[in-house]
């Protein structure tokens, strides 16, 4: 029997995918945490071919398969139930709420309300690095435009949203935080 058919006969006769809280290997034997031993099959599991013998070790059940034979049905048993407990099509909006709700701790509400702050000033800073950047080009490859009125407009312009930056980040914050 392959490890993948022998796999999915030990999740059958533990109860399913359901009673089967985490599984592990050690060198010869699939270790397998259960929710309930009442629903594994005990005697059926001992009949399995390549199941060499059972040891109930307190919370944990150890099939023992054989060095070698551990590691490769394990695989197949953890790609089994991994495959078993995926959500199912519909699931999409309780597993986003749950990932939202895990993952809502108060030190990343915070950063998240700063990091709305600033993100709607980044364009404003790019245009004026850019601005900034190619007057500077122009400045060097031609010197003599540093007295015209437009190089000096557009110096202008690419320092406009550091001098205008406490009044954009008070607008920002203001609708941000709703004042």
């Amino acid at each position: 029997m392959d490890d993948l058919k022998l796999a999915k006969k030990i999740l059958d006769c533990l109860g399913g995918s359901d009673n089967v809280v985490h599984a592990m290997n050690c060198m010869t034997r699939l270790r397998v945490k259960l929710v309930s031993k009442d629903m594994a099959d005990m005697a059926a599991l001992k009949k399995l071919p390549g199941v060499i013998g059972l040891n109930d070790a307190g919370e944990e059940l150890h099939i023992i398969l054989g060095p070698g034979k551990a590691a490769h049905v394990t695989d197949s048993f953890k790609g089994i139930l991994t495959a078993e407990r995926k959500p199912q099509i519909g699931d999409g909006k309780a597993l986003h709420a749950e990932i939202r709700a895990k993952n809502a701790t108060p030190v990343k509400l915070l950063f998240k309300k700063i990091a709305s702050v600033f993100i709607p000033l980044i364009p404003g800073f790019i245009a004026c690095g850019l601005i900034t950047g190619c007057t500077g080009i122009m400045m060097k490859l031609f010197p003599e435009i540093v007295s015209y009125p437009i190089t000096q407009l557009f110096a202008v312009l690419g320092n406009a949203v550091f001098w205008g930056m406490n009044l954009f980040v008070g607008y920002s914050a203001a609708k941000v935080f709703g004042g």
